[in-house]
């Protein structure tokens, strides 16, 4: 081989390494900034996570069908329910659990409707993602009251607790 030719296949391989390490280097660059999009540049947690029920409002003893969305795939999520006051009185099913996301990042879950809890009709159901965002979502407690007008008016209710004082009926 001659004093040309080795220079030239050594020219060409400097050049190939070059390439190849910005390649590389672009390649880490895109890596980084899909996870910074993921957890923020600063580390903060991901926005866009929605936490949702099945119903706006439920009768006292319903099971509340809970589902969540843009948690990362298999985090766990912490989901609680309280009053929107932030009352949370033991026994009736306040207690936070655990739940898991699926490879998209949704997860689904239920919560019971204690029908003793009286501290109040409406509730916030929390999902708290371990690595992502949190979300929250409202939902309420309501009666139903069937009757039939007649010369008394009977009334059938649901939802109730024996002696509960019910403030109006429209």
């Amino acid at each position: 081989m001659t004093q040309e030719a080795s220079r030239l296949r050594n020219d060409w391989i400097k050049k190939l390494e070059q390439g190849l390490c910005a390649t590389v280097i672009l390649a880490l660059v895109a890596l980084l900034s899909v996870a910074a999009t993921k957890t923020g540049a600063t580390g903060e947690k991901k926005a866009g996570a929605v936490v949702r029920t099945d119903k706006n409002s439920y009768l006292a003893g319903d099971t509340v069908s809970i589902s969540g969305e843009g948690f990362s795939p298999f985090e766990s999520v912490m989901v609680r329910v309280e009053h929107d006051n932030g009352v949370a009185e033991g026994g009736m099913g306040h207690e936070q659990w655990l739940v898991y996301a699926d490879t998209n990042g949704h997860f689904q879950t239920q919560w019971f409707l204690n029908p003793s809890d009286t501290a109040g009709i409406n509730f916030v159901v929390t999902a708290d993602g371990a690595t992502s965002a949190s979300a929250k979502a409202a939902f309420a407690r309501t009666a139903a009251i069937d009757s039939r007008l007649e010369d008394t008016v009977p009334f059938t209710a649901q939802g109730f607790n024996a002696d509960e004082r019910v403030a109006s009926v429209q």
